[in-house]
């Protein structure tokens, strides 16, 4: 089974900003709550898979 090797957070500049796309020092809402949730996903899967296996 292939294993996660990395995730590549910020290709563009958008998790760094306060307006979508544009770097600042606070992230806007969207993207942090949009990260969350992938995270999350991430950490159900892998509870998942370990059951499984």
């Amino acid at each position: 089974m292939n294993k996660i090797k990395a995730i590549v957070l910020d290709v563009d500049g958008v998790i760094v900003g306060d307006k979508a796309g544009f770097n600042a020092p606070y992230p806007p809402t969207e993207v942090i709550n949009k990260f969350c949730a992938v995270l999350n996903l991430i950490i159900q899967l892998k509870k998942l898979l370990t059951t499984l296996s």
